[in-house]
């Protein structure tokens, strides 16, 4: 993987964690990672979704691929194609998780720093932003 690709991995990881992890059971770490691998597969290094100055679009797109396997409830693990890692997720998991990724897309569009050198600049301002997202996420899960 190249240092974009990771950069936009553990971002991804992070978010998964912080925001996705805990709503429902079945949610696993390892959807984020199969995302991130076949996204990597599917577009070589040299392709403009891996951004040389900032990782907005790439970790909206992996998001979003996210939702829609979330929404289809299948995601072919990237060693075996034939298994399904989301065969066995509760239909209430993946309707939570999807919806938690649309506030978060949403507060990326907002607030996504679009290049690394302005990353250091906003971290605070980003933080605050993400706990309110977090806030908002939680008020969605007690409901």
């Amino acid at each position: 993987m190249m240092s974009d690709q990771r950069q936009a991995y553990m971002l991804l990881e992070i978010l998964f964690y912080r925001y996705l992890k805990h709503i429902g059971a079945g949610l696993e770490s390892y959807f984020a990672k199969t995302v991130m691998l076949w996204t990597a597969e599917e577009y070589p290094p040299s392709h403009p979704i891996w951004p040389t100055d900032g990782l907005f679009h790439v970790v909206h797109v992996l998001l979003l691929r996210l939702q829609v396997a979330l929404y289809r409830q299948n995601l072919p693990m990237f060693f075996i194609r034939e298994i399904n890692l989301m065969e066995k997720l509760p239909k209430e998991s993946s309707t939570k998780a999807s919806h938690v990724i649309t506030v978060l897309g949403n507060q990326l569009l907002l607030h996504v720093p679009f290049n690394l050198s302005s990353v250091v600049e906003t971290a605070e301002a980003w933080h605050t932003r993400l706990d309110t997202v977090h806030q908002v996420v939680r008020a969605f899960i007690e409901v």
